[in-house]
């Protein structure tokens, strides 16, 4: 091969690698910057996550304490209307015993 194409070869080449270190150095920290701008961004999606998850827990948590509340005040009315259904009963009772003793006494 003549020795002028081989030089010319060989600065071919050697710019080639230049570039090609070039390339991939630019490659590289274009990479590094994707890979930080996904970091701030998902980042920033968990936090916004975070921040709508704690509305939306709060929200059930005060559906929660009204139906709480209702369903306490139900509970307590049932119990009062057991008890005074339980007098009744109670008063009831007392009366057939008192009409069986005196049926008893007669007899």
């Amino acid at each position: 091969m003549d020795q002028d194409l081989r030089a010319y070869l060989d600065g071919m080449k050697a710019e080639l690698l230049g570039e090609i270190r070039a390339t991939k150095a630019e490659l590289r920290s274009e990479i590094q910057a994707t890979k930080a701008e996904l970091r701030e961004e998902i980042e920033a999606a968990k936090t916004e996550l975070r921040s709508h998850t704690e509305v939306v827990e709060t929200r059930l948590l005060t559906e929660f304490w009204k139906w709480a509340r209702t369903a306490d005040i139900k509970i307590r009315q049932n119990f009062a209307n057991n008890s005074m259904v339980e007098e009744r009963l109670l008063a009831l009772e007392d009366r057939l015993t008192d009409l069986e003793k005196r049926r008893d006494t007669k007899h």
